[in-house]
């Protein structure tokens, strides 16, 4: 009898030892998961504030590199800030339903199978800060100048803090003449 009951005390100790190994271990793993969480937190907020200061400056470059998946035509657009000035290359190769890769509807002008290139001075620039999902918008007026001196554009660019961004170009009457797929924000 002596035995026995030894033996169920002794069980009873392993089991509550193993608990108590078991409860230890998942608090640590939720320790862990915070910690994760509130490094990756850290982390994207540090993002959001150099990307402030690189907006806040005016000297980047959205970019974007991809090959069309119906065609298999590289589509390249890139879209130059250098503080008061832009520099637009946006191609536009025709995919296989007969419209244009950066055709927003049927209705929207035609650019050519070579694609937007334009370049002018930024007028009412608008930064627009996101501080729930740290993103932003931008969005500003250009007047061409060069060899298409005159013509008016306005320029949407929403950046995620990943720095990845996409961007929509319309007439200054509200045509759209792009609406481009997702690049990246990069320095100059």
């Amino acid at each position: 009898m002596k035995k026995s009951v030894f033996i169920i005390r002794s069980l009873f100790l392993i089991l509550a030892l193993c608990s108590i190994s078991i409860i230890v271990q998942s608090q640590e793993q939720k320790s862990s998961k915070k910690d994760n969480k509130e490094a990756s937190k850290a982390e994207r907020l540090k993002s959001y504030e150099v990307l402030d200061s690189l907006l806040e400056g005016r000297k980047f470059a959205f970019v974007t590199d991809r090959i069309q998946e119906t065609t298999g035509a590289t589509v390249f657009n890139v879209i130059l800030i250098d503080e008061t000035r832009v520099f637009v290359h946006c191609d536009n190769p025709e995919n296989t339903s007969g419209m244009y890769s950066g055709e927003f509807t049927n209705t929207s002008p035609l650019i050519g199978p070579s694609g937007l290139y334009f370049e002018g001075d930024i007028e009412n620039w608008e930064i627009s800060k996101n501080s729930n999902n740290l993103s932003y918008s931008i969005r500003f007026d250009v007047k061409t100048t060069g060899s298409n001196t005159g013509i008016f554009y306005e320029i949407y660019i929403n950046i995620n803090p990943n720095k990845t961004a996409g961007v929509e170009i319309k007439y200054q009457n509200g045509y759209y003449v792009y609406v481009n797929y997702l690049g990246n924000i990069r320095t100059l």
